[in-house]
């Protein structure tokens, strides 16, 4: 089963392991100040992410985060697998790749597609 990344979009906004202002979050996400705490909230609670709160500076992960980017998972590939390679699909949360993997694949196929989770 995939579930998408909570909050993902607020993660990919502090992915970079600085402060970030809980207002310039809102602004950003379109969202009102008390969603980002409770995203925040499900960033630490579902991804055991840690987030400091700092009054007057905003948040920020403990730690910076690599979160998963195509263009530069596939401009990593040789030549030859980039030029094999259909497709390459990222996802949030899966409970299981191998799972998603056999879903996705017909019966009879031979097509080369890949598949990546974050979690």
């Amino acid at each position: 089963m995939m579930r998408a990344i909570p909050a993902g979009a607020l993660l990919a906004q502090l992915s970079d392991g600085r402060f970030h202002s809980g207002e310039r979050l809102a602004r950003v996400l379109g969202i009102s100040r008390g969603a980002v705490w409770k995203r925040l909230r499900r960033l630490q609670d579902e991804l055991g992410l840690e987030v400091h709160a700092v009054r007057g500076r905003g948040y920020r992960l403990a730690s910076p985060i690599e979160l998963l980017d195509q263009n530069h998972i596939t401009g990593r590939l040789s030549p030859a697998s980039r030029n094999r390679l259909e497709s390459l699909a990222l996802h949030g949360v899966v409970d299981s790749t191998n799972s998603l993997a056999t879903a996705a694949a017909a019966p009879s196929s031979t097509s080369r597609n890949a598949g990546i989770a974050e979690s």
